[in-house]
Formats: C-alpha cells, sequence, structure tokens
C-alpha cells in the first residue's frame, strides 16, 4: 500500500453525510464534487507539484488539526478535494523549497488565482497560521514511519473504502490522464 492509499484511506474513514455546522469552512464546499478517487487525486497532485512524503504528511496532519479545533466541522464528499488540496498546497509552500507561479498552483486544482487565495486564508487562519508545533511534530514523525512501513495499513480493504466514497459524491470516476483536461473539470471545482 503506498502513502496515497494510506492517506486517502485515513481521510476517506472521516467523511461524513452530515452537513457541516462550522460555516465559515464551508467556503470549501462545492456543489457537485469532482468526480474522482482521493488516490488518484493525490497521485495527480505528487506528479505535477514533485513533491516529498513530507507535503503529505503534514498536510493530512493539518486537516486532522482543523478537525480537532472545529469539532463540529464535517468532511464530506462536497469539500474533501478543496480542503485537500488547500491543505497540500499549505503543507508544500511551508515545507518544499521550490519556485511555482501562484497561478500553476490554482490551475492544479482547477481554481482561479483569486480564489485559492480565499481557500488558503481561511484554511491557514482556521489553523491560526500554526503550521509547525510539539503536537504536529511528534504526529508527523509517526505518520512518516508508519507511511514507510506500512504495516499498520496492511489489514485495509481499500477497494471498500473507495467504493464508499465513490457512492457519497458520484458514480462515474476521472482517470488521472482524465484529470489534467482542465477545460471539461474546472465546472466541478466552482460553485453554480
Amino acid at each position: 500500500m503506498t502513502k496515497f492509499e494510506a492517506m486517502s484511506h485515513m481521510l476517506i474513514k472521516k467523511i461524513s453525510n452530515q452537513e457541516s455546522e462550522v460555516k465559515h469552512l464551508d467556503i470549501f464546499s462545492v456543489e457537485r464534487p469532482l468526480p474522482i478517487h482521493l488516490f488518484t487525486y493525490l497521485e495527480y497532485l505528487q506528479d505535477e507539484l514533485e513533491c516529498s512524503d513530507a507535503v503529505f504528511a503534514l498536510a493530512y496532519l493539518y486537516i486532522e488539526k482543523l478537525l480537532q479545533k472545529y469539532p463540529k466541522f464535517v468532511i464530506n464528499a462536497s469539500n474533501l478535494l478543496r480542503l485537500t488540496f488547500t491543505s497540500v498546497v499549505s503543507a508544500f509552500k511551508f515545507t518544499e523549497d521550490k519556485i511555482i507561479s501562484y497561478n500553476d498552483i490554482a490551475k492544479l486544482g482547477h481554481l482561479d488565482v483569486k480564489e485559492l487565495s480565499v481557500l488558503e486564508r481561511v484554511f491557514l487562519s482556521s489553523l491560526e497560521y500554526e503550521l509547525w508545533d510539539e503536537e504536529i511534530r511528534q504526529n508527523y514523525e509517526d505518520l512518516l514511519i508508519s507511511w514507510n512501513n506500512f504495516s499498520m495499513y496492511s489489514d485495509i480493504e481499500y477497494d471498500e473504502d473507495l467504493e464508499d466514497i465513490g457512492n457519497l459524491s458520484t458514480s462515474t470516476t476521472v482517470s488521472l490522464d482524465e484529470l489534467t483536461n482542465f477545460s471539461e473539470l474546472s465546472a466541478f471545482f466552482t460553485d453554480i
């Protein structure tokens, strides 16, 4: 099992069919979620950003921290991908020493620059701009070790988890190759 399968599984387990009660975080929700499995989306982001495992470990921990700060916030099919993308972008900027234009990053998420900027501001302010502290450091080390060992995920029936998330959003999925076609899929990331 790869780190993307592990992260996908961990996030999918947090998905609910309920609506979130934290209104300022509704900005991550879209009316029609992108019909792609989280695993494929994470692979796409890593391929395009060419980033380390550290980015995805921190992105996951940022989402965990957000859920701790806002227990009434619910991850659901309508906010999963935009929340994940914003978390990955925040972790990428924090950890990677690469120069990529903001416009190019926004295109990866099928967003315009202004929308990405707003998502980042809401995300970071919700975390109180705390991107590294002792708790994150310890959890980060533990998560990287577990992802390298994969032993704690050996009993996961991943195909069933993918089916579950597929049923939450749509029965049609998009491949990694299709995801790069911005013109057809950009509607899924914008509110109608």
